[in-house]
């Protein structure tokens, strides 16, 4: 099992960046990110996916980009999925980005709540949290023997 750490950051490094090209006019945006979010969330949490029309002089069709929290999980993503048809047509072409981003633009920034909610139920495998405040009140003896016979306690033998 590998250990891999992640940072409740947004995601600035270069190596954690994957460019997807060579994606065929036949299917919708939704289409498009329903089948390469899928692809590419099954090697780890995904801070990004973009889908975008590709400029004049290319050929009709889609560019992606994906965005990991790690690393180690973009990395392996590219050498799955590069030269696959993952949308049943010609095969993708995955690259790790090569953009260098000038130093005073990658100042890391938190995540927002919302996006380190999303991290956590995912590395952790929950399916919710909550900010409400639960307060417990401490039961006297009475109540906890009145708990008992209503049920609560031990089950009875048979």
């Amino acid at each position: 099992m590998d250990l891999v750490i992640l940072e409740f950051r947004v995601p600035m490094e270069s190596n954690k960046t994957l460019f997807v090209w060579g994606i065929p006019p036949s299917h919708t945006e939704a289409q498009i990110y329903g089948v390469l979010f899928s692809a590419f969330s099954s090697f780890g949490p995904l801070y990004l996916l973009k889908v975008f029309p590709s400029a004049p002089p290319s050929p009709p069709g889609s560019y992606c980009l994906v965005k990991f929290y790690s690393s180690s999980h973009a990395s392996s993503a590219q050498r799955s999925t590069d030269g696959k048809k993952l949308l049943q047509s010609s095969p993708l072409k995955v690259r790790l980005s090569s953009r260098r981003t000038p130093h005073f633009l990658s100042v890391s920034r938190p995540l927002s709540h919302a996006r380190c909610l999303d991290l956590a139920n995912h590395c952790l495998g929950f399916n919710g949290w909550t900010s409400d405040i639960i307060t417990l009140k401490e039961l006297t003896n009475e109540e906890e023997e009145g708990e008992d016979e209503e049920g609560g306690g031990q089950p009875e033998e048979a």
